[in-house]
């Protein structure tokens, strides 16, 4: 394990030195490795897991992330949650960093998808899933990022080869990974500094300045298995999507997909 050294992307709001990297040339997920090796790596927080190749990597709601090989981003962070009611603020905190990164890395203006999915031109180039627990007394969070950046069009498959892209495909160019993770660790670290403090203001400012879909766009919306049609009327400050449905009421969600806009 070798430290990666960090600086903040605001000097009112430091961020940790450094964080503990550990480098695997293959794994089958970034999140299982930190879960089947949380004893030892404990004591090290903040980690951070990374891999050239992930063969097995996992998505939201126990979707599976088709392997796609070289070329993109596969990382865990391992951190301990002081706050535990800023817990579900993660997901966008964590989205918002890898927007924030691209963007200054690349120049190149990324879309989210609530929650937490990262979109190029209407097709998706990564997502972030994100495990919390409780481990010997601690609140812990493993947050997985997955980004397709240098990932080449015949690299993916044909299933997905009309969903999805990577940064290299939609600006034309070779993107610098190990740059592109240093930055996006950079914005994590200082957004989670942010909303220990309660400080969730500015990190949803900047995830609304992402998100594909605005304030009073009428939504079709699962959750639990059910359709729902309605207005997204705000993000709140647990990251919940408030939706006003078609009888008039006002439901929050926190976990679900919006499907499109109706």
């Amino acid at each position: 394990m070798k430290k990666l050294y960090l600086t903040s992307p605001d000097q009112s709001q430091p961020v940790p030195k450094y964080i503990n990297l550990t480098e695997l040339s293959a794994c089958r997920s970034t999140n299982d490795y930190i879960n089947e090796n949380i004893d030892s790596l404990i004591e090290s927080i903040p980690v951070l897991v990374s891999a050239d190749i992930q063969t097995r990597g996992r998505g939201r709601e126990g979707r599976k992330w088709i392997p796609v090989g070289e070329g993109g981003i596969y990382i865990s962070y391992l951190f301990d949650i002081k706050n535990r009611e800023s817990i579900t603020f993660l997901s966008l905190a964590a989205a918002t960093a890898v927007a924030d990164a691209v963007y200054r890395t690349t120049g190149m203006k990324v879309q989210l998808k609530w929650p937490n999915d990262i979109e190029l031109s209407g097709l998706k180039a990564g997502g972030i899933l994100i495990e919390n627990k409780i481990f010997k007394d601690n609140t812990l969070a493993v947050i997985g990022i997955g980004l397709n950046v240098n990932v080449r069009e015949q690299q993916l498959k044909s299933k997905i080869s009309k969903t999805a892209t990577s940064l290299s495909m939609i600006s034309g160019r070779k993107i610098n990974i190990g740059e592109l993770i240093l930055r996006i660790s950079e914005y994590l670290l200082y957004f989670k500094e942010k909303i220990e403090d309660k400080q969730y203001d500015h990190i949803l400012e900047r995830y609304l300045f992402y998100l594909k879909h605005k304030q009073g766009n009428e939504l079709k919306f699962k959750s639990s298995g059910e359709k729902i049609k309605g207005t997204f009327l705000k993000i709140n400050d647990k990251g919940g999507l408030v939706l006003k449905k078609e009888n008039g009421e006002e439901e929050i969600f926190y976990s679900g997909e919006i499907l499109r806009s109706v």
